[in-house]
Parts: structure tokens; sequence; C-alpha cells
């Protein structure tokens, strides 16, 4: 299996540069500094503590554990390897300013290239975030004797289910690493009935619940705000519809749409038209500042934790079409409470805590957001007591950052 992967995924390479072209139309970010995907790096560091996020959302969740790194291990430095051009701008936001980070993108996962990447690079620890398996650059990474541990680790059923397609070559895979530190049991389970030996099974929590801020003092300017947050097409719809029937009750009302993939904002400009919603401007045009406008389209990464302490109450989409939903911790973290559709599976547990405590609530449709929407809308007491739930829920998880930093600290 893992012979017919390497020929594969060689032969395979010419559809994955053209995958790029396709890309940069939409966004021209994945053109830039491309050779790395093949191995073509410029500079490197001694003491390397090699991390992979494979996106923003990714970037995020493990700035915790980078800042925690950075603190305890100074004479190391760290090596961000990202697959997607919103990643690499954000991990360069956070990090341009420190010159013991450097972010790169990850090599294609064939067997010549991860050899280039880890002999250029030499790193003496391994972090992959959450789901990220490749055979290649894992069997590399042992033959080298660098500790590999899976941070963040999760797998969702339907996840499971698609790679027992391939068992076989997954199994391998799994076989090279040091550590799957799994976010919940769930997780760690499934791992192990994919191969990986119990022993090398741990449950730490999550990181991103490490990631609150401290921003509960924050005073609401506005009293009517929905924010929509990484939203799918056939979710914006949805909202829009909703966002007309409250406008209609609540007439200084105001929508934040932030869509997964910021260059669908004109899209989305678009659809506002064809629902005679004029009133509208892009984030990159005003920023922030929705004293006069009704609606926003967020169209720049990295700016979201603001509109979480702004809004009164946050859709999470991927939920509403069958995607498992995006993160719904953030606007919880900021005591905000949460609207989410049925698709859940990407994070069900965390889902399944904040549905128990009464912080996220099931929508299915624009109907059920303008009802949610509304009974928030229209008693500030029990908005308040949400988001003080939604707060007490978040720091109960809170912790993974320092297993983790403990058990690195064993290692390097």
């Amino acid at each position: 299996m893992l012979l017919i992967y390497r020929v594969v995924s060689f032969f395979l390479l010419p559809i994955a540069m053209l995958r790029l072209l396709f890309k940069a139309k939409q966004d021209y970010r994945y053109l830039y500094q491309c050779q790395e995907r093949l191995g073509w790096y410029k500079k490197t560091s001694a003491n390397l503590i090699w991390l992979h996020a494979v996106s923003v959302g990714e970037v995020m969740a493990a700035k915790p554990l980078v800042d925690g790194l950075l603190q305890q291990h100074p004479k190391h430095n760290i090596l961000i390897t990202v697959m997607t051009p919103t990643g690499r701008a954000r991990a360069h936001e956070l990090y341009n300013k420190n010159n013991n980070v450097n972010c790169v993108y990850l090599v294609y996962d064939i067997k010549l290239f991860a050899n280039i990447f880890l002999n250029f690079f030499k790193p003496v620890i391994a972090l992959v975030m959450e789901t990220e398996i490749w055979p290649n650059i894992f069997i590399a990474t042992k033959q080298r004797k660098i500790p590999l541990i899976m941070v963040n680790a999760r797998l969702s059923e339907k996840s499971y289910q698609q790679y027992q397609h391939v068992a076989t070559l997954i199994k391998t895979a799994l076989r090279q690493i040091t550590l799957i530190a799994a976010q919940t049991t769930e997780d760690q389970q499934r791992f192990q009935m994919l191969g990986m030996p119990k022993e090398k099974t741990a449950v730490f929590g999550s990181i991103k619940y490490d990631l609150v801020t401290q921003h509960s003092s924050y005073i609401k300017r506005y009293q009517h705000i929905l924010l929509a947050v990484s939203t799918h097409p056939g979710e914006e719809e949805q909202v829009i519809k909703a966002f007309i029937q409250l406008k209609n009750r609540f007439t200084d009302a105001k929508l934040v749409v932030a869509p997964r993939h910021q260059h669908r904002a004109g899209e989305i400009t678009t659809m506002l038209k064809r629902y005679k919603l004029n009133n509208s401007a892009l984030y990159s045009d005003i920023g922030n500042n929705i004293e006069n406008i009704d609606i926003l389209i967020v169209d720049r990464i990295g700016v979201l934790e603001s509109f979480y302490v702004m809004a009164n109450v946050a859709f999470v989409g991927g939920s509403l079409i069958d995607r498992g939903g995006q993160n719904p911790i953030e606007p919880a973290a900021a005591a905000t409470p949460v609207l989410m559709g049925p698709s859940r599976y990407n994070f069900l547990k965390v889902c399944k805590s904040l549905t128990q405590d009464n912080v996220l609530f099931l929508v299915n449709n624009h109907n059920d957001i303008t009802e949610k929407v509304t009974a928030i809308f229209i008693d500030k007491d029990y908005a308040s007591q949400v988001g003080q739930r939604a707060l007490k829920n978040i720091k109960s998880h809170q912790g993974a950052t320092r297993k983790y930093l403990k058990f690195i600290a064993t290692i390097i």
C-alpha cells in the first residue's frame, strides 16, 4: 500500500501544481513562494522546533503553544509550516517581529521532497496539529529519530470511516508517531482503532480553550449585532433572510458576515444587492466601524476577535450544510451566545458541552435564526446570563497547553 501511495503521489504532482494555478485565480497568494512546496527553501536555523499547522485556524489554535515554547525554550527557534496562504499570512502577522519564528509552506508528501525538507531544516522535534497525516513525511521523520507528536489531535467519525478505506497506509503512518495527544477520549479511541498502540496515545484536551482573551468586561457599543462567522455557500442566504426579518423589528440591527474564505466577499456583496440590501461595506474599506452601515462583510483574516466581543449573538457556519461545523469556542470565549446548524461532527464534544450549558443553540433555517436571535436581542439579562455560562464553560476546559509544554520539555 505504501508503494502504491508513493507512485500515485509522484504522478499526481503535475495535477497538484495545476490545482495551485486554479486556486491562484481566486487568491494570487497561492503562487507566492510556491517553490517551497517542492523543497526549495532559502534559510534555516539551529535548534528548530517544527510545528505544522495546515491553515489559519490551526495557526491560531497553536498560538498558546508557540508562545509557551518561545518562553520556555529561548535558545530554540520555531519553524511553522502551513498549506494555505491564509495560514501563512496569519502566522506572519503573529510572529513577523520575532526573529526566532519562521513560516514556510510544507512540501508535498512525496518521499524525495520529505527528505529534502528534513535534511534542510533538521528539526529536533516535530509537532503536527490536529488531523494532518502524511505517510512519507512521517516515515522520514522517524528514520531520523525525530520525535513526532500529533498535537490537539482529533478524528471525527466521518474521517475515521474514510481512513478505513486505506487502513493499512494510515496504520503505517501512525506507527511513526511518538505520541498522539487527543482532544477527547473518543478521538483517542478512533486513533487506536486505526492501529495506533494504546500506550502511544493520551488525552490532553483542546488547546483552543486556552485562546480565551480577557474581554469579559467589554462594554458593547451596540445592542443588536448578529455575527455570522466561517460561513459557506448556502449559509449566507439563510442568514441574510433572517436579518431582513430582524431588521423589521430591530431597526438598529446590524449584521457582520465573515465567510470562511475571504475571496467570496464579492459573491456575498452581489447577493446583498439581489435582496436590495445596499447599505453594506467591506472591512478592507472601513475597518470595524459599523456606525453608519447595516451590513459589514469581513474580507480580511485575523480581525475577528473584536467582532466576537462586539456581537450580541454569533452564528457559526459550516453547520447548516454538511461540513461538520467550524469552531464555536472563540465566540463562546467572548461571552457571546452561539447558534449552529445540525452538522457539528468536527467539534462534536465541544458543541455537546456548550449545548448542555445552554450556550449553544440549534438552528435549521432562517426562521430558526430569527427566533433565537430575537430572544437574545429583547432580553439583555438573558443574553448576559448565557454569556457568563459561556465563559464558565470555556474556563473549565483550559489547561491543555501546560500539558504539552511539560511533555515537550522532557524531550528537547
